[in-house]
């Protein structure tokens, strides 16, 4: 039930902000994100890890989005706030990602969710646990 609402939200973040990603004509899609593929909580990260890899390849396999390759380009956050916050920094600025996804739990989510205010993106996640938090 997990991949269905991982690959939902995933679904939903290519449709809303789709028409910035548009504006490449022929370019592929550029989704960045981090998850923790190391550190304390690597275990749900690789998992989210091979969901993803699996849904975007099965999205190329089918011509992409509207005719376009989606190029997702992940990260690895260590399971830390501080190295989250940096990557979608990058992620951002010199990797010029069209979409960004969400890592995984709640604290990586706070400074992912930073930048993308910061930088006018929509953030897409599915592991947020405490909402209070979010301002």
């Amino acid at each position: 039930m997990n991949r269905f609402r991982y690959a939902a939200a995933f679904a939903l973040s290519l449709v809303v902000a789709l028409p910035q990603a548009l504006a490449q004509s022929g370019a592929p899609v550029k989704i960045g994100m981090t998850l923790s593929l190391t550190g304390p909580v690597a275990a749900p990260g690789a998992i989210q890890k091979v969901a993803t890899e699996v849904y975007v390849e099965d999205l190329n396999k089918r011509g992409g989005l509207l005719g376009r390759k989606v190029e997702l380009i992940l990260k690895d956050d260590q399971s830390r706030p501080d190295m989250a916050r940096t990557l979608y920094e990058q992620l951002v600025t010199v990797d010029k990602v069209d979409l960004i996804m969400g890592p995984y739990g709640t604290a990586n989510i706070l400074s992912a969710m930073a930048v993308a205010q910061r930088y006018n993106k929509i953030l897409i996640h599915n592991s947020f646990g405490t909402p209070k938090q979010a301002k």
